[in-house]
């Protein structure tokens, strides 16, 4: 796949000189290159071209914007997009903003071939590793994720083996560590985001209070497990756990039980106990809804949460997951009670309502930013999910519908 870049100069000649080093090499075949003639265009235009490299010049200047503002926007927008700057004149003062991006190289005019396109290189080897990089996180985060929700459920259920045994010393647990389980549901079904969250959460609280533990989550579920070398320490390690739920929902609602357990061997009847206190309150119990999510399902939303903004086809979240188009079609539905496209337009449609609280894009903006190439057509959709259209929700923006989107 070719990467797109956006070459933007206001003096054409300028311009059709960097494309023309750039078609010459014998990288041409690895770039797809558009153009621009304005700082202003510039900035337009990447919302709907979203470019993985950007050769701009840094000085040229609109009414309004110049070149190195467009940059630092897009580089807000699409952090990813490599950024080769070019100059009509030394400038330190845009010097040491090009370096604050991270730009690849800055360029006096005029352009010199050999340092454009080692500039070039940097940046397609840099996308090359990144692209792959992100493959194989994927690829170590699913299974990751696969082996530590059985782990999870498996230790909450008393059910020990070889599994089980790794995972206690791959996060230094002994069978004589106390500690508690918090399980709990939330008002809406959690993220990927959040997810990655709160291992983090965990990962930065917990040491504080020299213990360990680990979390997973499910559809609206979560359970947390949390270990320490000694029993005293257990009335901290409940506030550390309400901490990091409160931290990472800020304000949105959830219902958490906890259970204490005096050693490894005693997670399984905390676990039960806790789980009852949540169906006494009539929230019901959360053993009822662990597996409502399926592995392939999960897999299928954190797919489409992290690539909203792409033209997701069916064919292939069905070669991810492993399944036939109408089995994880099936899959999907039964599971979440909605189909996938209908989740893909709930992604594009919350993030919208995001682009539009800021109030700073149009509505063909943010309709390209969401991965609508047809603004109508997201203008529908979005009406179709909100109950108003987005101009409505940009203008209104009230507590009412605020409501409204936090519960799409």
């Amino acid at each position: 796949m070719a990467y797109r870049v956006l070459v933007a100069d206001s003096v054409p000649v300028d311009r059709q000189t960097i494309i023309y080093f750039m078609r010459q090499s014998h990288y041409a075949a690895s770039v797809e290159i558009r153009e621009s003639g304005n700082a202003a265009d510039t900035l337009h235009d990447s919302i709907s071209y979203k470019p993985d490299i950007l050769v701009v010049n840094a000085m040229m200047r609109d009414e309004n914007l110049t070149g190195m503002e467009a940059a630092e926007s897009i580089s807000r927008l699409y952090p990813k997009c490599r950024i080769i700057f070019t100059m009509d004149t030394p400038d330190y003062m845009l010097a040491v903003r090009a370096l604050q991006l991270g730009a690849l190289d800055l360029i006096d005019k005029p352009v010199v071939e050999d340092r454009l396109l080692n500039a070039l290189r940097k940046a397609i080897h840099e996308l090359d590793f990144q692209k792959k990089s992100l493959e194989e996180n994927l690829r170590m985060h699913q299974a990751l994720r696969f082996t530590r929700s059985r782990v999870v459920y498996k230790m909450t259920h008393g059910k020990w083996d070889e599994e089980t045994k790794a995972f206690e010393k791959l996060i230094d647990v002994k069978d004589t560590y106390a500690g508690i389980v918090a399980l709990g549901k939330a008002d809406h079904n959690f993220s990927n985001e959040e997810h990655e969250r709160m291992d983090l959460l965990l990962r930065t609280e917990l040491p504080r209070q020299h213990c360990d533990g680990v979390g997973d989550m499910k559809g609206n579920v979560f359970i947390i497990m949390v270990f320490s070398p000694s029993p005293v320490l257990l009335k901290n390690l409940s506030l550390t756990v309400h901490k990091v739920m409160d931290e990472l929902l800020k304000g949105r609602k959830y219902w958490m039980e906890e259970a204490e357990f005096q050693n490894i061997q005693g997670m399984e009847a905390a676990s039960v106990k806790a789980n009852d206190r949540l169906a006494k309150k009539g929230i019901g119990a959360v053993e009822e809804n662990w597996h409502k999510t399926p592995d392939g399902v999960q897999l299928v939303r954190d797919y489409i949460e992290e690539h909203y903004d792409e033209n997701i086809r069916l064919e292939t979240i069905a070669e991810m997951t492993g399944f036939s188009n109408s089995y994880i079609s099936r899959l999907f539905k039964q599971s979440q009670g909605i189909s996938i496209s209908d989740f893909l337009i709930k992604c594009r449609t919350r993030q919208a309502c995001e682009l539009l609280k800021e109030g700073h894009y149009s509505i063909k903006a943010i309709s390209e930013m969401v991965g609508y190439s047809d603004p109508n057509y997201f203008t529908n959709a979005f009406k179709k999910k909100m109950g108003i259209s987005p101009t409505e929700y940009s203008q209104k923006n009230n507590e009412k519908h605020v409501e409204k989107y936090e519960k799409v």
